[in-house]
This record gives C-alpha cells, structure tokens and sequence, in this order.
C-alpha cells in the first residue's frame, strides 16, 4: 500500500466518521507516547533478542 492506499484506508475503511475530537486526541497522545518510549529500542526488532 502506498500513502495515499493508507490515507483513504484509515479515511472510509474504518469507523472514524463516528469519532469525536477527544477520542482522536486520546489515540493521538498514546501514539506519540509509544513513539517516544520506543523510538531508540530497535532491539526487540532483532531475530536475536533476549
């Protein structure tokens, strides 16, 4: 899928049309959390990790 694939995805295959402002915030919020905790752990991407 290419960027536009995903955008019209997330867009009209999803349930998003029924979403509020808040909601959207929250998913937003936890998402920049994740990123920033796991930005620099690229080891558990690794076939070796312990």
């Amino acid at each position: 899928m290419d960027f536009q694939e995903i955008f019209l995805f997330l867009q009209n295959g999803l349930p998003t049309k029924e979403w509020s402002e808040k909601e959207i915030e929250i998913i937003l919020s936890q998402a920049f959390m994740w990123k920033s905790l796991f930005q620099n752990a690229q080891s558990h991407l690794s076939k070796n990790a312990k």
